[in-house]
This record gives structure tokens, C-alpha cells and sequence, in this order.
């Protein structure tokens, strides 16, 4: 080969060869510049494989990261659009870029200060028991089930209980202390052995979707209460309140003013009895043109209840329940009344039943429930107590 170019080289004229020598100088001046670039770039500038790298970032990581976190940032080469959104916050660490970018994608928290902030809290915490791999796997953990400040805020928070700390949270988002809530009812659930642990998740769920922030903060600080009382766990058409069970400071839902003859004029009930006591009130004026039936009370609010047990224990706060009587014959006598003999036997057509019927030790012929018309059927038809009911049928949000 050296040859052949050497037999060719002095075939050329003069002109012809000093163009190749020019040719053959550029190329090597070229090949050196390159060579030279490359070491003193290496050598003087550790940054020149960064994409994206210009003087202001620079002067950024000049400024902000020490001398670890440059290690890490040539070490992995890590482009300028992924770690200048956090490089000036207070506690950024170079070393934990890829795990403030999983918490990013996550979408838990809505600025970078805070993704920064929690995601080294998280990571401080989890490898104080951890090792590296679990201390991933705890974030990752912590970030599908969007519970990374609860594992902050509580020293006691247990990672076996994770679906039951993320289903409260959802379930009530207001319940920011939601890890203190599950350990609560858990330990209730356990205690009182009501439930197959298979049935906790259901029962959290109903608990948290049932009863408002306050009434759980209530029941849950009330020491003297939730030591004598049990929570309903939910509540519908059918519960009951029985000895040794509280509904604390729950709010009957859809409740509207009722428009029969009423002591109170803003008296009110759930919008479905409220509707059937209007039909059954319709029929009895049929009946009995020359008698009115008045009714004493319906819904009351916990707030109202200045006479009843203070641990929210009255079914009349399900805005479920109504007392009557006839007008012009005492609330005593009333068991005696004409419109009375005819609730007791027409009363399940419109879906009322006598709450507490002489089978019943707290009999009473003025008080009587809403619980809808083919539930009503079945208790006329057998003769038989709400409480009958549900222990025949369903538990009726009742804790039995």
C-alpha cells in the first residue's frame, strides 16, 4: 500500500503534489484538533457529556450541588430537563433523582418542593429498617397507594395494613389521620370479634362512608364511649340501635319537611317515609274524617337530643322513625284510639311497622317505623320484631 502511494505521489506533477500534502496536513491538523478538544474537555469541563448543558446550568451546578452529587450527575449523565426542576430546592440530592421522578409520576403531590421534601422523608424513615431494595420497593409501595405522608406522620404505620390505610382514605378524604382510624377499628373488630378478618375491609369501608369526620374523631377521643358503645357500622332502612350501640353524630340524607298535622312545624323525615307517611295520612282522613292524627316528632338531629342518651343511641335520629297520636285524646290513652287499632293493621301497606310492639320489653303503641313496604309485609305477616328481621335476614346495619 505504501508503495503503491509512493509510486503514485511521484507520478504527480509539483502542483498536484503539494495539493496532496495540503489535503494530508488538514487531515491530520483536523484529527489532532479533535483529539485535543476531547482531552480537554474531559479534563476541564466533567460536564461536556451532559445533554442539554450550557453555562447557565453550569453555574447552577456550581452553585447548588456539592461534590457527590456532580459525581453522581457524570456518572450517569443525567440531561439537564430532569434534575434543573429541583436542583435549587432546600435538601435536593442528586442520588435520589429517579426516586423524586416516581413520585413525580405518581401525581400525589402538586409542587416539586413538596415531591423533594416527602420522597427524602420517605426515604430517610424506610432505610433506617430497610435495606436498599426494600427501601424502593416501600416507595413504590407508598406511591400506588398514595399514602406516603401517612407512613411519614406515624411511626407505627404497618406496611400489612396498607389497603386498609388507602381504602379509608378514598373512601373519606377528609380523614387526613386515616392510619389512626384503621388501627382504631381494627383493633375494635378484633376485640370485639363481630367480624372474619376477611370482612374488616367491607366494614372499614361502610364505617368511613357512613359517618362524617367529626363523628369519627368523636367516637374514636371518646374514651368512656367507645368503651361502652359499639358503632353501627352502617346505616339504612333497616337498623337498629340497640343497648350498648351508637350512631354518634350521624345526619339523616335526604330529609324534607313534612306537610301532615304535626306538632312542630319544621318537622322532618327521610324524603321516602316522609312520601308513604303522607299516603298512610291520605287514608286514615278517608277513614276517619272527624279524627286527626298528629304527629309528635320524626327526625332529631343529635344536636336537638337534650333529653335522650348523649352518645347518640336514638333511632329517631335515622329520620326514620315518627310518634303520633290523635288529637284530643292523651299520648298515653292513645293505645285505646280507633286510628290506632287501624296503624296497627293497615300500618305495613304504606311500609310502617309498630316499632316496638307488645312482644317488644320497650312497648310502645305511638312509635312507628319506616322500613319500606315488602319488609313491612313480612314483619305484619309473622308477626314479627325489626330486631326478628334482621337476625332472620340480614344484619340491617347492625353490628349482630
Amino acid at each position: 500500500m505504501v508503495f503503491l502511494s509512493s509510486l503514485l505521489y511521484n507520478n504527480l506533477n509539483g502542483v498536484e503534489r503539494l495539493k496532496l500534502r495540503k489535503y494530508y496536513l488538514a487531515i491530520i491538523v483536523t484529527v489532532f484538533f479533535i483529539v485535543c478538544f476531547t482531552i480537554i474537555n474531559t479534563k476541564y469541563d466533567e460536564f461536556y457529556r451532559i445533554q442539554g448543558i450550557d453555562n447557565e446550568c453550569r453555574i447552577l451546578i456550581e452553585q447548588y450541588l456539592n461534590d457527590e452529587d456532580k459525581k453522581i450527575l457524570i456518572e450517569n449523565s443525567y440531561s439537564t430537563d430532569r434534575f434543573l426542576p429541583y436542583i435549587t430546592i432546600n435538601g435536593f440530592s442528586m442520588a435520589n433523582l429517579e426516586y423524586y421522578e416516581l413520585v413525580k409520576a405518581g401525581n400525589i403531590f402538586t409542587s416539586n418542593k413538596e415531591i423533594v421534601q416527602k420522597t427524602n422523608q420517605v426515604l430517610q424513615k424506610s432505610s433506617q429498617t430497610a435495606n436498599p431494595t426494600q427501601v424502593e420497593n416501600h416507595l413504590k409501595t407508598l406511591i400506588e397507594y398514595n399514602v406516603m405522608e401517612g407512613y411519614i406522620d406515624h411511626d407505627d404505620f404497618d406496611f400489612s395494613y396498607i389497603s386498609y390505610y388507602a381504602l379509608v382514605k378514598q373512601a373519606n378524604p377528609k380523614l387526613s389521620e386515616y392510619v389512626e382510624v384503621v388501627h382504631f377499628f381494627l383493633e375494635q373488630f378484633k376485640k370485639d370479634q363481630l367480624l372474619e378478618t376477611a370482612e374488616y375491609a367491607t366494614y372499614l369501608e361502610k364505617i368511613v362512608n357512613t359517618y362524617s369526620k367529626e363523628s369519627i374523631d368523636e367516637y374514636m377521643s371518646n374514651v368512656e364511649l367507645h368503651a361502652t358503645h359499639t358503632l353501627v357500622f352502617e346505616i339504612n332502612k333497616l337498623s337498629t340501635i340497640s343497648e350498648g350501640q351508637s350512631i354518634v353524630y350521624y345526619e339523616a340524607k335526604n330529609t324534607e319537611r313534612v306537610e301532615v298535622s304535626r306538632m312542630t312545624y319544621f318537622t322532618y323525615l327521610d324524603s321516602e317515609a316522609n312520601q308513604a307517611l303522607q299516603s298512610m295520612y291520605d287514608r286514615i282522613k278517608e277513614v276517619f274524617p272527624n279524627k286527626v292524627l298528629i304527629l309528635n316528632y320524626g327526625y332529631i338531629p343529635y344536636a336537638d337530643q337534650n333529653d335522650v342518651d348523649f352518645y347518640g343511641a336514638q333511632e329517631f335520629q335515622l329520620g326514620t322513625s315518627i310518634d303520633v297520636f290523635e288529637r284530643g285524646i292523651s299520648s298515653n290513652s292513645f293505645e285505646e284510639s280507633e286510628i290506632s287499632a287501624w296503624l296497627q293493621e293497615n300500618a305495613y301497606l304504606y311500609g310502617f311497622i309498630l316499632r316496638y310492639p307488645k312482644s317488644n320489653p320497650n312497648y310502645n303503641p305511638n312509635i312507628y317505623r319506616y322500613v319500606g313496604i315488602e319488609v313491612a309485609q313480612v314483619i305484619y305477616q309473622r308477626n314479627l320484631t325489626l330486631e326478628d328481621y334482621n337476625k332472620l335476614y340480614n344484619n340491617g346495619g347492625s353490628n349482630e
